[in-house]
């Protein structure tokens, strides 16, 4: 996909890490990212619905990367949306190749960004009137080549100076052979606000929901 002159490049943050149960998952862009030992045959029905039967047979137990707290986990469980993805028990690090994402988080990662305050992005479009704007992954290093797919979160439709849609992609990936996906300032702030204390986030400006 060319992507087009003028266009706002919503770039992510730097990762960090935080240890989880021996061991290190990255920060996703501000996102804290815990990993879980999970016997898949100890978990209800459509929890993990993205695993295929093909998976769920070589895999009886996986490593489970999620943003819910230890403590929430351990008294609530899982819930679909929550999960970020697997990884096989096996698997010596995580990648492209081991990592299997699920598409519930990706679909409420990319419906956040409709409403998700992106630094930057109204002033730049009150300034150069764009009528779309794609939400690129850092991943890419040359935004004026031709960016992967996969790196493209989607992309806000605009109308009078005002977004009035964001266009998911479904090709986006959240790890690929470039790295481990960095979610915009905007979305992560989006996630914290909606999930609160029962992520282990502090809520913020709506501590009172």
């Amino acid at each position: 996909m060319k992507i087009i002159s003028k266009i706002y490049l919503l770039l992510i943050l730097s990762l960090g890490s935080e240890a989880v149960m021996s061991s290190e998952v990255p920060d996703w862009g501000g996102l804290e990212v815990f990993k879980y030992k999970i016997d898949l045959t100890k978990v209800g029905p459509g929890v993990f619905s993205f695993l295929d039967e093909e998976y769920l047979k070589k895999n009886k137990e996986v490593i489970v990367l999620t943003f819910m707290s230890s403590g929430y986990v351990e008294q609530h469980g899982f819930s679909g949306e929550s999960i970020i993805g697997v990884m096989p028990v096996s698997a010596e690090r995580l990648d492209s190749e081991s990592f299997t994402q699920n598409s519930a988080f990706r679909v409420l990662v990319q419906s956040l960004a409709i409403r998700a305050d992106e630094p930057g992005l109204q002033d730049f479009i009150d300034r150069d009137k764009p009528e779309m704007v794609a939400a690129i992954d850092r991943r890419t290093v040359d935004v004026m080549s031709e960016v992967p797919s996969e790196d493209i979160i989607g992309v806000y439709k605009i109308t009078g100076k005002k977004i009035t849609n964001f266009e998911p992609n479904k090709h986006y990936k959240f790890i690929t052979g470039s790295g481990i996906a960095k979610l915009t300032p905007g979305i992560v702030e989006e996630l914290k606000q909606i999930y609160g204390s029962e992520a282990g986030f502090n809520k913020g400006k709506h501590d009172d929901k």
